[in-house]
């Protein structure tokens, strides 16, 4: 209504002045998109561009697209907006126009002004198109986000600088200034400019002011081929927000703590603590530990790096078999960071070595060596020697387990050697094992050494090389299936005068027999194998090692001309960890049986026949097996047949029923479960088939009846019977 009064006057003014009234409906815009008179796919949002910012905009135009020159029913309605990032003036209508035809987009008079004040203004305005159509374009979508945004509750590790979102196609455009970041406690906002499009990518780069942000909103205004924008976690936008977690917390500790079962190798020399983020204080003398005897004390070789808090611990203090470091920190809202203490006030980590774990670190000669004679070995330790046995019983004992000759302890020129001295020195060919009983050796603190064990072989003469052994053992036919197939495999020989050829270790898998060369070391008389995960989860491997001795001769095991070796895993192992109702149990009745399992049976065959079987193993039920839609990993049998009456029955699932993988190269064995029904009329104490002729008096003698048991034994009510000379109870 003011517009109209600022009109009204305005043309009053000129009338009183003597001048002619003068419109001022020539506000035009510099250019349309798309451009007036084209052919187009579809119609759904048009750009007026002016030569400089509007002043005012009526909210509430009747913005119409008219059909084939009628005026009077628009196909279709729209409203019009300002781009705040431009000069442009946005029309989108309410709906997206396929049908092919030619339109007319009619934008009222004054629904554009100059200034505020409404001095010029835009006269009607008319744009004619051709919508050729033909099938619409799907709509574009978001199918994935890198780093993925943040979900209610949780967070990330650290802001992003980098983020791509990876569309379904690549059908889509962005607007301009289209691409913005929210950030701040107020929520302000900027353009982003630096992104790419690459196909049916847009990759953007967060400027690095932001990035000490710990939390921001990035928003792209990205349209699909029929002009719809394009929407992700919003209505009308792809919307991506970014936060980081102001409580710190403990997210891992490297080497693990001792978790009251399995001991550390060692105390570390340095453990490392990543918290979840960066907001986070050590206290002052805040990294304390307790070792053996059971006193407190500072640590205070740390840093804090990042997320990262970095703890050197010296070799004094390494000399302990128990040590619990305590970490007094807190949060950046002051709250303490709790790990392992059930006070809720510290970070606990407790470290521990077993008792006998102080051994050596290398050994003079070197164990499995060939030498040419024997009579003195020095073992050197990770850490200081204390003390040791004199009376230890050392002994070195020939390949048949006899004691050779005796050995004694003595402290070496180093503070971390033990030297072990023969009685007299062997210079017979042979192979030898030095043994040194446990705790013969031990440390500073409660560590002494386990039971060691040095073998060496002292070359009188050069004999051929032969496989020693094979670790882990290797099928044979007709002998014990492997549990698994191994990943690290140890080829011993007898001898270190051999050579392996240039990739002469080669496995052999699946039905084809295909090929692969493996990895491998040699050290001594040993091959070092590594297979490759991908070949762990076959049933079958053959290994085949191509090897010389030092005569050039082809060394063999297991084939003619070369070394060779198989894992085989049985097939029919794969079983249900579980059954319900539970194998052996007393049932009313049987209908269905669950069977659950650790790993996803891929696929079933309902075609081996399941079947349900009675004490005389008369089939009386058949079987068919369904998945579980709910579990995912449970198979469902189900009977054509509800069983009810009383009697002892098998269900019987034959072998090759179902399996984990898609070509039943592993399934399972034949399986049976034994149920006791005690009948829906809760007969029990006998067992008895329906058909067989059953005599039935009360426990008083007196004659009920005689005849088929399905039929007099259901007329039975509650209490205590003689069926047959037994007694029984009908619940």
């Amino acid at each position: 209504m003011k517009k109209f009064y600022l009109l009204l006057l305005t043309a009053i003014m000129c009338c009183v002045n003597g001048a002619s009234a003068a419109v001022d409906n020539d506000y035009l815009p510099t250019a349309v998109t798309p451009a007036d008179g084209s052919t187009v796919a579809s119609l759904y949002e048009f750009r007026l561009t002016y030569a400089s910012t509007i002043g005012n905009y009526d909210r509430n135009p009747v913005v119409s697209l008219f059909a084939d020159g009628n005026d009077t029913s628009p196909v279709a309605t729209g409203t019009v907006s300002l781009d705040p990032y431009s000069t442009d003036v946005i029309v989108t209508l309410g709906e997206v126009v396929t049908t092919p035809g030619q339109y007319t987009l009619v934008i009222p008079e004054e629904t554009i002004y100059k200034d505020w004040g409404g001095s010029e203004w835009a006269p009607e305005l008319r744009y004619t198109y051709t919508v050729e159509g033909g099938a619409a374009a799907e709509g574009t979508t978001v199918v994935s986000v890198d780093p993925a945004p943040c979900a209610e509750g949780t967070y990330v590790d650290e802001m992003p600088s980098t983020v791509t979102v990876t569309m379904s196609d690549e059908n889509f455009t962005i607007d301009d200034y289209g691409v913005r970041l929210q950030y701040g406690d107020i929520g302000l906002s900027t353009v982003i400019s630096d992104y790419t499009v690459d196909g049916n990518t847009i990759t953007i780069n967060v400027p690095e002011k932001y990035l000490s942000y710990t939390d921001f909103m990035i928003t792209i205004m990205a349209r699909s081929a029929d002009g719809t924008p394009i929407t992700y976690n919003n209505d009308t936008q792809i919307v991506l927000a970014y936060e980081m977690s102001s409580q710190a917390t403990v997210e891992s500790v490297d080497p693990a703590p001792y978790d009251g079962e399995t001991y550390n190798e060692e105390i570390p020399s340095t453990i490392t603590v990543t918290m979840t983020n960066e907001n986070f204080t050590v206290a002052q003398d805040g990294v304390t530990a307790v070792g053996d005897d059971g006193l407190p004390f500072i640590l205070p070789d740390y840093t804090v790096d990042g997320r990262r808090l970095n703890i050197t611990v010296d070799d004094g203090v390494r000399g302990n078999a128990n040590l619990t470091v305590r970490i007094s920190a807190t949060s950046a809202n002051g709250e303490p960071i709790v790990y392992n203490d059930e006070n809720g006030e510290q970070i606990i980590l407790p470290y521990a070595i077993a008792l006998n774990s102080f051994v050596p670190v290398a050994a003079e000669p070197e164990d499995g060596s060939t030498v040419e004679s024997l009579s003195v070995v020095t073992l050197t330790f990770g850490s200081m020697v204390s003390t040791y046995e004199e009376d230890a019983e050392v002994v070195l004992q020939d390949e048949s387990g006899a004691t050779v000759t005796t050995g004694a302890i003595s402290y070496g020129v180093a503070f971390e050697d033990a030297v072990v001295t023969l009685a007299e020195e062997v210079t017979k060919g042979g192979t030898y094992t030095l043994i040194i009983p446990e705790g013969s050796i031990h440390a500073y603190g409660q560590r002494y050494n386990p039971e060691l064990r040095y073998t060496y072989t002292i070359a009188a003469a050069a004999e051929a090389v032969t496989v020693e052994s094979i670790s882990p053992e290797p099928y044979v036919e007709g002998g014990e299936y492997s549990e698994a197939i191994p990943s690290e495999i140890t080829v011993t020989m007898t001898g270190e005068d051999f050579t392996v050829a240039e990739d002469g270790v080669i496995a052999y898998y699946g039905i084809s027999g295909l090929g692969t060369p493996l990895d491998y070391t040699v050290s001594g008389t040993e091959i070092a194998i590594t297979v490759p995960e991908s070949l762990l989860g076959e049933n079958n491997l053959i290994v085949a090692v191509t090897a010389t001795d030092a005569g050039g001769n082809a060394i063999t095991y297991g084939s003619d001309t070369r070394i060779e070796f198989r894992y085989v895993k049985a097939n029919n192992t794969y079983s249900p960890e579980t059954i319900t109702p539970e194998d052996n149990s007393e049932v009313e009745s049987l209908s269905e049986f669950r069977l659950h399992f650790t790993t996803v049976p891929m696929q079933y065959d309902n075609t081996t026949g399941v079947t349900l079987q009675d004490e005389a193993g008369k089939t009386v039920a058949n079987g068919e097996m369904s998945w579980d839609p709910g579990m995912g990993i449970d198979i469902i049998i189900t009977l054509d047949n509800v069983i009810t009456t009383a009697g002892t029955y098998t269900l019987v699932i034959p072998e090759r029923s179902f399996t984990p993988d898609f070509n039943f190269d592993v399934y399972n064995p034949e399986l049976r479960y034994t149920y006791t029904v005690i009948g829906t009329n809760g007969i029990s104490g006998i067992n008895i088939n329906a058909g067989d002729t059953v005599k039935v008096y009360t426990v008083d003698g007196v004659y009920i009846g005689e005849g088929p048991a399905s039929e007099v034994l259901g007329k039975l009510g509650k209490g205590l019977y003689i069926v047959n000379g037994k007694k029984v109870a009908v619940r």
